[in-house]
């Protein structure tokens, strides 16, 4: 999907609001993820990530998960996270 071009993503339970702001920012030329991983996914995919900080082994094993479309449910589920 980033490497695509898309600079934004949402979620279908988004507020109305948030769509506001996203839409805004994308606009702006600027990128709107709501999860503080995919925000460091996309930094690390543009170039702008702190070097010093890579992805957990149970990082990489969420965003494989949520690029298959799994919800936050079966993220839990499958990893067995309360």
């Amino acid at each position: 999907m980033l490497e695509a071009g898309a600079r934004g993503y949402l979620l279908s339970s988004e507020s109305l609001e948030s769509i506001t702001k996203a839409v805004r920012k994308v606009a702006a030329r600027e990128m709107w993820l709501r999860s503080p991983l995919a925000n460091r996914l996309l930094e690390q995919k543009t170039g702008n990530a702190d070097h010093g900080e890579s992805f957990t082994k149970q990082e990489v094993e969420v965003l494989a998960l949520m690029v298959k479309g799994r919800t936050n449910m079966q993220l839990a589920e499958q990893l067995s996270i309360a």
